[in-house]
């Protein structure tokens, strides 16, 4: 093989497409060709061929290169000697031109890599070459001549030959080559790029792209930083550098750039004004200042240590927001009796996510939150009001119009104290709401002069009504409580259900509604309520003869049940006089579960009566516009009697069953 190439490496950029590359440079074995893809040197995934063709040959991978990446095919010809020349001895050409080609390669890689790496060496190439020159003449001659002494000359220039290929591969230059070459990066599209770059004092380079670079200036206050010698130095140089000073933008389109300080200043922290948390230190004066700092803005608790403890008020919230990282972990605790409420919320001020603990349960007196009159628009959140002394949140009269709280928990240490009361006077409206709100089996609410309160899908335990609470709705509630309820003012129960019994004032007026009851309501409204009880409630009836009591006599019964929806009212009884009864005379009246409110009398009921003979009778009955019996009437004769239509004894009965108005 001839070299007539002087390449020892050819380079590409990968396109995701092609996989075929020429390789312009020579090599004796496929093996000595190494592949390099982005830097990093391949052991597999690819094919060589065109060993021993002076003209190189053909790269072929199994995939691809990725668009992009660096191809690089080195030709590295191993630093060996394989030719062993005997004295007298034949020496064919091929052998020679061999050990030649293996030289020059090696010479050529050599040559290549002082370039690549400002290398000069100490090689003395003109020796190599001459020798390398006159062993070529010298096996020329030899070719020509077969005799003896012309096998001398080429046995002669054949150890010439082997002293040259000796210095090459035994030379200390060599060996620091290849040493340096095994600690350094291989040539790629970074290294070229950098080197096409003019150096010049304060510049130092940097990557604008995938395999491009620049220079850039060094400021004299960056030399500072370098010049350095340690992290104390560095910072002591760096210096502090004002927020202000700073710029921020937030990721997306459209973002604008504001400076770290108005950033940071979105939200203000107590801790930035001194609070501890640790559950010892007083905060309330750090809290306070937090506040009158944080006004329209939110003022954030982080989760403490223990608790922030406060030995004093508050003060009052005015357009703020306090929000903590949640009621399980974020406390403000109360630590200090009477005086100001601890927190007072004035208009648009909102509480979220803290567990406010009131300390009733150490002691601690006097009011929790506290709503004044014609401050409106609070809100409360995911917040805890616990170990209240009289209330946890006390409304005055027109305090907290449009006031809402969701996921509000709320009681009081002594449990008949409501967990929410407002001020016991008439009122105008003023719109308050409790959303998933939850007093933990203490009394929930003192309504008071509450006027458009609505409470929706929350466990209600106790609760005192009042003859100045207007239009008050409970939905969906669970209304649970210590003793039965009795109901004032006005409103409505709606869906939810009832579990004491409860017990309708006199002149209230309530739509009363649940899904279920689990004892009895008993209306005393006089007709301004509407009660729809689905299960059906057992009652005595009172059986009068001509306005006198009747006596069943021994073995006697009377039993009644009814159910109610809305203004209408189902009834029915059944009487079985015993032995001996006694009957005064007159007609026979029976009380009803409910009193009648009704504007006309009412011709309603049907039943059967039946005589101590046996006879049977069809009866009927009504009731007045206001009463409390239906009068039983047969047919058209007239009223019911102890003697007519028969005398009524043993073995006489009365079934009856009617449906009135309220």
């Amino acid at each position: 093989m001839t070299v007539n190439t002087t390449p020892v490496e050819t380079n590409y950029t990968g396109n995701a497409s092609a996989t075929v590359f020429a390789l312009t440079f020579a090599f004796a074995a496929n093996a000595h060709v190494k592949v390099y893809l982005g830097g990093v040197l391949q052991g597999s995934g690819y094919s060589i061929t065109g060993a021993g063709n002076p003209s190189g040959g053909t790269l072929t991978f199994s995939a691809a290169p990725g668009s992009g990446v660096a191809i690089k095919a080195r030709r590295v010809t191993p630093l060996t000697q394989e030719i062993d020349v005997v004295n007298n001895a034949t020496v064919f050409a091929s052998s020679l031109e061999t050990g030649l080609d293996y030289a020059l390669m090696r010479q050529q890689e050599e040559a290549f890599d002082r370039v690549q790496l400002g290398i000069t060496f100490a090689i003395d190439a003109a020796a190599v070459d001459a020798d390398a020159a006159a062993a070529a003449a010298s096996a020329a001659s030899a070719l020509a001549s077969e005799n003896a002494a012309e096998a001398d000359r080429v046995a002669t220039a054949a150890d010439r030959v082997q002293t040259g290929l000796d210095r090459v591969q035994t030379g200390a230059d060599v060996a620091t080559a290849a040493s340096i070459l095994a600690s350094r990066q291989p040539l790629d599209a970074d290294l070229t790029a950098i080197a096409a770059l003019t150096s010049a004092a304060d510049r130092v380079p940097y990557a604008t792209g995938a395999g491009t670079w620049a220079l850039a200036t060094l400021t004299s206050f960056a030399r500072t930083l370098l010049a350095t010698a340690n992290n104390s130095a560095f910072l002591a140089a760096l210096g502090q550098i004002a927020s202000s000073a700073l710029d921020f933008i937030n990721a997306g389109a459209g973002a604008v750039t504001r400076t770290v300080q108005a950033k940071l200043r979105d939200i203000v922290n107590v801790r930035d004004f001194g609070a501890t948390g640790d559950g010892t230190t007083d905060d309330a004066a750090a809290i306070r200042a937090a506040i009158a700092a944080a006004s329209g803005r939110t003022l954030y608790f982080p989760t403490p240590a223990s608790s922030y403890l406060c030995n004093s008020s508050l003060g009052t919230l005015s357009s703020v927001r306090l929000l903590g990282d949640g009621r399980r972990v974020c406390t403000i605790k109360k630590n200090y009796s009477g005086g100001s409420p601890f927190i007072t919320m004035n208009d648009s001020s909102e509480i979220e996510g803290l567990r406010i603990d009131l300390s009733g349960n150490t002691g601690i007196t006097g009011l929790g939150v506290y709503i004044a009159n014609g401050q409106g628009n609070q809100r409360i959140a995911a917040t805890q009001l616990l170990n209240g002394d009289t209330s946890c949140l006390y409304f005055q009269k027109d305090g907290g119009s449009n006031f809402t709280a969701y996921d509000l928990q709320a009681y009081c240490f002594t449990a008949s104290n409501p967990a929410v009361e407002i001020e016991d006077v008439s009122t105008s409206g003023c719109p308050r709401s409790f959303v998933n709100f939850s007093s933990g089996g203490n009394k929930s609410f003192k309504l008071g002069g509450a006027n458009n309160l609505f409470v929706s899908n929350s466990p209600i335990f106790d609760v005192d009504f009042s003859a100045n609470n207007y239009d008050v709705c409970f939905a969906n509630c669970r209304m649970a409580g210590s003793s039965g309820y009795t109901v004032r003012g006005s409103g409505s129960i709606m869906g939810g259900g009832i579990g004491p019994a409860m017990t309708i004032a006199s002149g209230a007026a309530w739509n009363i509604n649940p899904a279920y009851t689990n004892s009895t309501i008993t209306d005393n409204s006089g007709g301004t309520s509407i009660i729809h009880q689905h299960n059906i409630v057992s009652y005595t009836p009172v059986w009068t003869a001509g306005g006198a009591a009747v006596t069943l006599g021994t073995g006697g019964s009377i039993v009644g049940r009814y159910s109610r929806s809305g203004k209408l009212v189902t009834a029915k009884f059944r009487i079985l006089p015993g032995t001996g009864p006694t009957i005064p005379a007159g007609k026979w009246e029976i009380t009803l579960p409910v009193p009648t409110a009704a504007d006309l009398p009412q011709a309603v009921g049907t039943g059967k009566y039946t005589t101590g003979g046996g006879a049977f009778y069809r009866i009927n009955g009504y009731v007045p516009a206001t009463g409390t019996a239906v009068t039983l009437e047969r047919d058209t004769s007239g009223e019911i009697t102890g003697t007519s239509p028969s005398a009524t004894g043993n073995g006489a009965g009365v079934w009856f069953q009617i449906t009135y108005e309220t």
